[in-house]
């Protein structure tokens, strides 16, 4: 289960890296939203991955009270989501990366993408196959 949970961390790690190249920012805090956030062994692995501070909302309702905050500001409670969030939002630090394990995940996350890019081809080979007899059913 754990080498599951490293895959999807990694994949995330993808989009993180696209996001830090686009917005020309390196992320050393992140908040973890839902119900993987709760796993206090998934947030160690995200901390250990991203090399960065994992945070969890103090509320479980976050995508709920997210609404919540854009329709405040629609109505003009707020001048801005920033504003708000500030009134809304609260969380605690969950996980802190550890050195050595960032070390060892750098490695790892290398081979990664190195494995992604060998099979990428075949991975949509797959995708196409799987829609091809998804649509015959």
């Amino acid at each position: 289960m754990r080498a599951v949970i490293e895959g999807v961390t990694f994949s995330l790690k993808d989009v993180l890296v696209l996001l830090e190249k686009m917005l020309r920012k390196t992320f050393t805090e992140i908040i973890s939203v839902g119900g993987g956030a709760k796993n206090k062994e998934w947030a160690q692995i995200q901390a250990d991955v991203f090399d960065a501070e994992i945070f969890a909302l103090d509320v479980e309702e976050g995508p709920s009270m997210g609404a919540a905050m854009i329709a405040a500001v629609g109505v003009g409670w707020f001048d801005s989501l920033e504003i708000c969030a500030k009134s809304f939002v609260s969380y605690h630090k969950v996980a802190t990366p550890i050195t050595e394990n960032v070390r060892t995940y750098q490695k790892i996350y290398s081979i990664y993408q190195q494995v992604y890019g060998q099979t990428k081809v075949i991975s949509h080979e797959l995708r196409a196959f799987d829609d091809e007899n998804v649509e015959e059913e």
